[in-house]
C-alpha cells in the first residue's frame, strides 16, 4: 500500500505540479557598482502542459493525459 501511494505522489509531483523554468541570467551593475545576477523565469506550467505545447503527443495520448488518472480524461475512455 505504501509503494502505491508513493507512485501516485510521484506522478502527481512530476506531471501536475507547476514549475517555473529559468530562461536567462543577466549581470546587472547597481548604483554602487556591485554586480548582481538577475534571474528571469518563464510562466509556471506543469510538465504535462509543456509536453502538450510541443505538439509531439497524439490525440489519444492527449485524451489519456499520461494515464487514466488525469482529470482531462473523458468519462468511459479506455487509455490502455
Amino acid at each position: 500500500m505504501g509503494s502505491q501511494l508513493c507512485e501516485q505522489l510521484r506522478l502527481y509531483y512530476n506531471l501536475f505540479q507547476p514549475v517555473m523554468r529559468l530562461q536567462e541570467k543577466r549581470v546587472v551593475v547597481d548604483r554602487q557598482g556591485h554586480r548582481r545576477v538577475r534571474q528571469i523565469y518563464d510562466q509556471a506550467r506543469t510538465p504535462y502542459e509543456r509536453v502538450r505545447a510541443t505538439g509531439i503527443l497524439s490525440h489519444e495520448q492527449e485524451l489519456c493525459g499520461m494515464g487514466s488518472a488525469h482529470p482531462a480524461t473523458p468519462e468511459g475512455y479506455d487509455c490502455r
